[in-house]
């Protein structure tokens, strides 16, 4: 069974993943997620029938069905944010799990139209995605005109959900002066810094201090942009661990030391695979002890949260 799928390849049996169990269950089509049960688009089971499930109650705005192509570009978000939501959930990073009150994250996905530009961001726990960075062919172009090594919808979701994090994990707690030591001062003008970032590009050391390019343009995106990649650690060693590829404990207590060990021989042999297939590196990125640390700044500020009374 996959995490996706929506049914037993063998006996047809309905595939369910059950959020509290954190598996994939048999079930009934009644407990299914309401937008399983109406659109196909989620296999979650909701806590009672004709309800949503714990992903699927973030959402806000959904794409206008009406339109052609949108049930398919809906049904890549969702895959994805299940993804994101999974590994919020083994962080226990969720907001039923935190042991403190914190906003709830929202999401609203939605399309560009005449005199209305979609753009991809965050402010105070809403998630904007602009639906067209499902397809690939704009994906694409969009990362070759930026110059970036990465680009895809679930890296969009972990780093606007790391936005939303920032004021969870820092802006309220005591993290805040140990992110500024790290980080840079937060309380620089974030438009101009972004604004100059456009024009002038990143510093040319910028890979000694910077897991990507547009970290560098203000303390801001380089958090969200660590947080991302903290996800993107995590996930794939949770996944190689389950695959026996790797022996890494990953509980958030775990010495991060081991995680990153674990991942340096792990990414490596991923992009010789990747290469061997003719693709791209998978995980394109070098992470020098300055952007290690960074993680680890990611790591403690999850494990003081989610320890705290």
């Amino acid at each position: 069974m996959y995490f996706d799928n929506e049914s037993c390849l063998q006996c047809k049996q309905l595939l369910l993943f059950d959020p509290k169990l954190q598996q994939m269950v048999a079930g009934q089509e009644q407990r299914l997620c309401l937008n399983g049960w109406q659109h196909r688009v989620c296999n979650w089971l909701a806590d009672k029938p004709q309800e949503f499930c714990l992903a699927c109650q973030s959402n806000v705005i959904i794409p206008d069905l009406s339109v052609a192509g949108n049930h398919l570009r809906w049904r890549e978000i969702e895959r994805a944010k299940r993804r994101l939501y999974y590994s919020l959930l083994s962080l226990k990073l969720t907001r039923q799990q935190m042991p403190q009150a914190v906003p709830a994250l929202q999401f609203e996905f939605k399309a560009s139209v005449a005199g209305e530009k979609v753009i991809t961001g965050q402010n105070e726990g809403l998630i904007t995605l602009d639906i067209a960075e499902t397809e690939d062919t704009t994906r694409v172009q969009r990362r070759a005109h930026l110059g970036e090594d990465y680009r895809t919808v679930l890296g969009h979701l972990r780093h606007e959900s790391g936005h939303f994090f920032w004021m969870v994990l820092v802006r309220d707690t005591n993290q805040l002066k140990a992110f500024r030591e790290l980080f840079g001062d937060e309380m620089r003008d974030y438009g101009e810094s972004i604004a100059s970032y456009y024009v002038n590009g990143a510093p040319s050391d910028w890979r000694d201090t910077y897991i990507s390019a547009y970290a560098s343009s203000h303390p801001h995106e380089d958090w969200a942009e660590s947080f991302a990649h903290y996800l993107h650690i995590y996930d794939t060693l949770e996944t190689a661990r389950e695959r026996n590829l790797i022996e890494a404990t990953l509980d958030p207590s775990t010495e991060f030391a081991a995680w990153i060990a674990s991942w340096l021989q792990l990414s490596i042999d991923l992009n010789l695979l990747a290469r061997s297939m003719g693709y791209r590196d998978l995980y394109p990125f070098v992470l020098t002890p300055r952007i290690i640390d960074k993680l680890q700044f990611v790591h403690t500020a999850i494990s003081s949260a989610v320890n705290s009374e």
